[in-house]
This record gives C-alpha cells, sequence and structure tokens, in this order.
C-alpha cells in the first residue's frame, strides 16, 4: 500500500511538470544525449520524491498501521486482552496459538490442493479462506508478529513461574508453526515439478505425500478444539508415523535410483521435497505438543523413544 501511494503520488506530479523538468534538464543544463538526460532526469526525480514524502513519513507510517488495524484480517483474541491480568491474557494467547496453527495446516492443506473440512474454523476470517497460497503465506507471516510482539509485551509483565513457563511453550508453539510453514513454501516448487511430471515415480510421491498430509490433517486438527483433551499418546503417534514414514521414503528412494527409475537429478528434488515436508510435519506436531500439553506431559513427550528434536 505504501509503495502504491509512493508510486501514484510521483507519478502524478511528474506527469504534471514533465514539460518544464524536461526544458530545464536538456536546455538550461545543456545535456544533449538523451541516455544521459533519461539517467539524470530519473535520479532528479528520485530525490525530489524523496524530499516530498520525508517530512511526511511519521503521518503515512501511521496511516497504514490504522489501515492494516482496521481492515486486516487480524488476531481473533489477544487484541481483547488485558496484559494486567496474566491470567487471562495466557489464555487468550493459548486461543489465538490454537488458531494460528490450525491456519498453517489450511495454508499446508491449500498448497496441495487438499478439499478438506477437518481443518476448517468458523472463528477464522472468510478473508483467510479465500486468499490464495501466497497470500495466506504472507498473512501468516503478519499474524506470526503480532502474536509474538504480544508475547513479549506479556514477558515484561510480573509472571508466576508456572505462568512464566506456560508463556514460553506457547512461544515455542507459534515459533514451530511459522517453520512449518516455511517448510511448506519452501516445498511448493518441487511440489509443482512432482505434480507436473510425466515421471511415474515422481508423481505417485507427490500423490502420497497429499494422501499423507490429508490423514496427518485429520488426526492433528481435532486436537486443537478447545472440547478435545489432547492425550500424549495420541500425538506420539502420530510423531512416530511421521518418522518412520520419512525413512522408509528415503529407503525407496535410493532403492528406486538403483533401479534405474529416477536420475541423480530427479532424486535430488525428491529428497528435497521429503525433507521439506517432513521438517514441517515434525514443526507441527511440536507446535502442537508445546500449545497443548503442560510442562510435565511436553517433557514425557520429549523423552519418548525415537524422539529427535
Amino acid at each position: 500500500m505504501g509503495n502504491f501511494i509512493f508510486n501514484v503520488v510521483t507519478v502524478t506530479i511528474v506527469f504534471i511538470f514533465l514539460q518544464p523538468l524536461s526544458h530545464w534538464v536538456t536546455g538550461t543544463l545543456g545535456i544533449g544525449d538523451e541516455l544521459l538526460a533519461l539517467v539524470f532526469f530519473q535520479t532528479l526525480v528520485n530525490l525530489l520524491s524523496i524530499l516530498l514524502f520525508y517530512p511526511f513519513l511519521g503521518q503515512l507510517s501511521r496511516f497504514l498501521e490504522n489501515r492494516n488495524s482496521r481492515n486486516g484480517d487480524e488476531t481473533l483474541y489477544i487484541h481483547r486482552s488485558d496484559l494486567q491480568l496474566p491470567q487471562a491474557a495466557l489464555l487468550a494467547l493459548e486461543n489465538e496459538t490454537r488458531t494460528f496453527i490450525r491456519m498453517v495446516l489450511q495454508f499446508a492443506q491449500e498448497a496441495f490442493q487438499l478439499k478438506d473440512s477437518s481443518c476448517r474454523d468458523t472463528t477464522i476470517k472468510k478473508r483467510y479462506q479465500s486468499m490464495n497460497v501466497q497470500e495466506k503465506y504472507d498473512h501468516l507471516k503478519f499474524l506470526y508478529g503480532d502474536i509474538h510482539g504480544f508475547c513479549i509485551r506479556l514477558h515484561q509483565q510480573v509472571l508466576g513461574q508456572e505462568e512464566a513457563s506456560k508463556l514460553e511453550r506457547l512461544v515455542a508453539a507459534i515459533r514451530n508453526a511459522m517453520y512449518a510453514a516455511k517448510s511448506i513454501k519452501d516445498a511448493i516448487p518441487d511440489m509443482h515439478q512432482l505434480e507436473h511430471s510425466s515421471n511415474d515415480i515422481k508423481y505417485a510421491f507427490y500423490g502420497q505425500t497429499k494422501e499423507v498430509l490429508l490423514l496427518f490433517s485429520q488426526k492433528a486438527c481435532p486436537m486443537l478444539d478447545i472440547a478435545h483433551t489432547p492425550l500424549v499418546e495420541e500425538l506420539a503417534e502420530i510423531y512416530r508415523k511421521v518418522t518412520v514414514g520419512y525413512a522408509g521414503t528415503v529407503q525407496n528412494f535410493y532403492m528406486e535410483n538403483t533401479a534405474g527409475g529416477v536420475s541423480e537429478t530427479e532424486i535430488t528434488t525428491l529428497l528435497n521435497f521429503n525433507r521439506e515436508i517432513y521438517t514441517a510435519f515434525k514443526s507441527f506436531v511440536f507446535a502442537i505438543k508445546d500449545c497443548l500439553f503442560d510442562k510435565k506431559e511436553a517433557a514425557y513427550f520429549d523423552e519418548l523413544p525415537g524422539f529427535i528434536r
């Protein structure tokens, strides 16, 4: 929005004063070479634009912030929370974190073009649900900054030991959820390559990963419901399936490579894609664990056999 305003104002001013400026550059200054005249003209316009906008940077910044606050698909709970009431603020933050993780899962489903209602949430505003994949990712980054800023302000309050521990886990949860979103985004170029590949092995792996994500979402999303009582064993089973699936897939890739089913370049694409998706799944598990479990349960989960931080 800020770039749009800058360009519109600059173009309007240049259009109005185009003739006088052109005459001044070529006539008064005597720059006859057309290329040099163009370079000088562009530099002059940039300098004049900077001088024009510099006194109004503060007002423009506040205008853009207020506009985003009014029109943006903002936080659902924490913006109404009173930091002077830490327990209530922590509860609002937990609800916000649940919703944020669910939104990241929706983003992952959208990236794979999955039509599934398991992660639908009526509290998530329709504007987010109607965004495309890139817009969803950009919004998640914006929302993550808002939530993280709230965490910093809440941390400055006088918190008890249990409250401080809960806040620390929620900060880890939103951070891991954002890691999951980043991994999915980084996997998208390889995802498109696999989806449109004429190689049966590559296309089959895309379909297999899509199915795995669907099953993962159908198990993970219900755990985020407030009415659901999360069980350590339930999440641990999801995590075990993720790690076993990753190891098995890597082994199969090398078998296919040995058998000549895929080239060295193709197996690199498959391995990169598999690693990003596995990292996303692992980050989702960490996010859910830190959001839903208390300190004792989280520690127990971390000590389970096969758990790798």
